[in-house]
């Protein structure tokens, strides 16, 4: 089951040692299990996410899950948004002796959303010029028609009964 699931799944000790790596940690961030296995987590870290990480394993140390969304790095360099899962692991007596690390690729669900922003955004500036717009129309208007409706009226007070050739 472990090697069947697409989010990574990866074992690591208080000091950051990677030590157990899944397919799915392969497929993520793509260094073979021989490869990872035996150095440190901050290789998959940006570094300016160093503290990040550096908090998480504290945090872990005393016991805590911690959940959040952030960013890794591929073997080649390029960043992949993740949402992170990382778990105390406790030996059968109780005493904490690692940590368990669920990462999952959310890159889409990122760009998806980065989008929808980009285009809330676009749709509130149109709507502001169509309102500016609008707004000038009416005032442009305003003029003409209250012309028009002075001729109107006085059609109507001097041709109300009738509505001969010259009216």
């Amino acid at each position: 089951m472990v090697d069947s699931t697409d989010d990574a799944i990866i074992g690591k000790t208080f000091e950051g040692i990677i030590t157990s790596w899944n397919a799915g940690a392969q497929r993520l961030f793509g260094y073979p299990a021989d490869e990872i296995v035996g150095r440190s987590v901050f290789v998959l870290v940006p570094p300016d996410r160093e503290a990040e990480e550096a908090r998480v394993l504290v945090q872990l140390a005393n016991g805590k899950v911690e959940r959040f969304d952030t960013v890794r790095m591929h073997k080649d360099g390029s960043a992949i948004d993740v949402s992170v899962t990382s778990s105390p692991v406790h030996d059968s007596t109780g005493r904490l002796i690692g940590a368990s690390k669920f990462v999952r690729d959310i890159t889409e669900r990122h760009r998806a959303a980065e989008a929808l922003a980009h285009a809330r955004d676009e749709a509130q500036a149109a709507n502001r010029e169509l309102e500016a717009f609008s707004y000038s129309v009416a005032h442009d208007l305003r003029a003409p028609l209250r012309g028009m409706n002075g001729f109107a009226q006085v059609l109507l007070d001097t041709y109300h009964d009738k509505l001969d050739a010259e009216g």
